[in-house]
């Protein structure tokens, strides 16, 4: 875990050095300093007073939260897949969070659109709609025409006077 630990965390932008004999740890550093220490249960030693250890706490959870999804690109795993188009999570160092990306091939120009969201929920809405996997035109209501309003509107006056009595003279 730990070999996989210091190459995702090089994507990143850190360098990690293994060191130890008998028991290994990696001592992470960025531009030059050290930030560190993981151990090889994967926990993790922070210097108090390192600028970015934060970054290095996050991305080694988000690593760990997702290592069972297949990694592509740099830094990024596999959430779900649609034909050629694909839905992707990695870590941002500069936000210092999870972003999501949906990477969407356009059927006539063979073009890859790539966006990136800040939510899943919303990740994952554009990637089910925009891939065809759902037609959601299908499942909300229609809108009426003008000529439907209009008859209906006509039917309705017209029921209204049926259902009056007679004037009487």
């Amino acid at each position: 875990m730990l070999e996989e630990i210091a190459s995702y965390l090089e994507k990143l932008g850190y360098t990690s050095e293994e060191q130890g004999g008998i028991e290994k740890y990696l001592v992470v550093c960025q531009k030059g300093r050290p930030l560190g220490f993981i151990l090889s249960d994967c926990s993790l030693r922070l210097v108090e007073d390192a600028e970015g250890a934060a970054g290095v706490r996050d991305a080694i959870a988000f690593l760990q939260k997702n290592r069972d999804l297949q990694p592509v690109g740099n830094g990024e795993f596999l959430v779900s897949t649609h034909r050629r188009d694909q839905l992707t999570t990695f870590y941002d160092v500069g936000a210092k969070r999870e972003m999501f990306a949906t990477y969407l091939i356009d059927t006539e120009s063979g073009e890859v659109r790539h966006t990136v969201y800040q939510s899943c929920e919303d990740a994952e809405y554009h990637f089910v709609t925009e891939s065809g996997q759902i037609d959601l035109s299908r499942y909300l209501p229609r809108k009426k025409g003008l000529s439907e309003r209009m008859r209906a509107k006509v039917l309705s006056y017209l029921l209204s006077k049926s259902n009056q009595q007679p004037e009487r003279p």
